[in-house]
């Protein structure tokens, strides 16, 4: 494997750690508000960059004018959408897009829409660390259901199996274009040369495995939190505080309970999807579900 160069990683991992201390602080920032009311002329060039996904008919931003929209560039697309107090919509809309096009394998090609050369190459693992830039900044988790943690889960397996020919630990880009750095053909190779265990890849992996970990914490603590699931029948269909929560049947119910019971299949699942991933607290979780399933 050839040697990566090392200023590359440094400056993403420049990037990437002033991106996360953006934060909570963004959207009430006087400095940010101020210098955004002197940005109309770059909020409105960026809308020309608004699309809709002909697949899933959802719309997404690219800074691309051709329409597509690619895996780590959406990243840092956004950072800006970020800093300009956009809402989510597009963010949310750019990762789940890619993961509605996640093949049985785990696969996703890099870009949407895909191509020739696209389509044998995984996307850069990104898509965990945009959900906590929405997670962390607009509070909103409600759009990360539990196919989308699975899909995501998948995604990161392929990456960390797959995409290791040898079993050493470190995964391979397959070409330079992969890389984004298109034409370092004498670093990374030509299309399907793979031949590159990139430094820059394998920390975008350590980042991205953090971040998929903060997600998994947040669903499992969701989940024990005695004002969401965890009621004296856990894992109810709809969390105590949602509207729609009721322990007794309602005459639009139709005969159902989907309300504040639990019920075997979905209980029992969002409890063995997250414990077993986290390995922690499973017995506690399973013994009160036992204890109190609905029938």
């Amino acid at each position: 494997m050839r040697k990566i160069t090392l200023i590359l990683l440094i400056l993403t991992v420049a990037i990437s750690t002033n991106a996360q201390q953006l934060r909570k602080d963004v959207k009430e920032n006087k400095k940010l508000i101020e210098m955004r009311s002197d940005l109309d002329y770059a909020d409105a060039l960026m809308k020309k960059g608004v699309f809709r996904d002909n697949d899933t008919g959802r719309d997404y931003f690219t800074g691309y004018a051709y329409k597509t929209l690619y895996d780590w560039d959406q990243y840092f697309e956004a950072i800006v959408q970020i800093y300009m107090g956009w809402t989510a919509d597009y963010i949310k809309n750019g990762v789940t897009i890619f993961l509605d096009h996640q093949e049985v394998s785990g696969m996703i090609a890099r870009s949407v829409p895909s191509n020739q050369f696209h389509g044998a190459e995984h996307v850069k693992p990104f898509l965990a660390q945009i959900t906590m830039l929405v997670f962390d900044n607009y509070d909103d988790t409600d759009w990360f259901t539990r196919d989308y943690f699975k899909k995501m889960k998948a995604c990161l397996d392929f990456w960390l199996h797959e995409m290791d020919s040898n079993n050493n630990g470190l995964s391979e880009w397959m070409s330079a274009p992969h890389t984004g750095m298109d034409n370092q053909h004498e670093r990374a190779g030509w299309w399907l040369d793979r031949v590159s265990e990139g430094v820059d890849l394998n920390s975008y992996l350590v980042r991205e495995t953090q971040a998929f970990a903060r997600i998994a914490e947040l669903i499992f603590n969701q989940l024990l939190n005695p004002e969401e699931f965890w009621s004296n029948y856990p894992v109810p269909a709809l969390a105590i505080s949602e509207p729609g929560y009721s322990d007794k049947q309602l005459m639009s119910d139709l005969g159902c309970s989907w309300r504040a019971n639990t019920w075997i299949p979905s209980g029992d699942g969002a409890c063995w999807d997250t414990s077993s991933y986290l390995k922690k607290d499973l017995n506690r979780i399973s013994q009160r579900f036992q204890n109190n399933f609905y029938l």
